[in-house]
């Protein structure tokens, strides 16, 4: 933006504002919220006999395509494990793990119908990410403060 600031032809003041907003700052996809949608501990299948209340044959042929297949307890939002709900995690076929809510019946064990799930990847390093992001504001305000100032300095200069 060229603003003319004197009588004469030439006398501007060039401002160079810049757009602000998260994907400018590299934030768009900032995170800090847990990668995965499931309890670290993976339920394992049981000793041969042994009861179980979950039928690890059914979650295999859940009608879902993918390898690697672990179940594991779901995850409230904060973070505490919630043993009443389970999350399906698997590698499907572009090599990328996908993450499916199911409900288990208590009787015989089968699997609801799966629902994907969206999990939030987190930033890689989230404090270098903000403090990048930071740098950058700090930098532009400072620019607008310098142009602010000989702004100031021109309607002063006119009285």
């Amino acid at each position: 933006m060229t603003i003319q600031v004197g009588a004469h032809d030439g006398e501007t003041i060039e401002i160079d504002l810049k757009e602000i907003n998260s994907k400018k700052l590299g934030l768009a996809k900032f995170s800090v919220t847990p990668s995965a949608p499931h309890a670290d501990n993976k339920l394992e299948k049981p000793a041969t006999g042994a009861a179980t209340k979950f039928d690890f044959t059914e979650a295999k042929i859940a009608g879902l395509n993918l390898k690697d297949m672990e179940v594991h307890h779901a995850v409230d939002k904060d973070g505490n494990e919630d043993k009443t709900k389970y999350v399906l995690q698997g590698v499907n076929a572009k090599g990328e793990t996908e993450y499916h809510s199911v409900a288990v019946n208590g009787a015989d064990g089968k699997l609801s119908t799966p629902t994907k799930l969206d999990a939030t990847e987190p930033t890689a390093k989230p404090l270098e990410t903000l403090d990048a992001a930071l740098s950058k504001v700090d930098t532009l305000r400072s620019s607008l403060g310098a142009v602010q100032n000989r702004l100031e300095s021109t309607v002063n200069n006119l009285n």
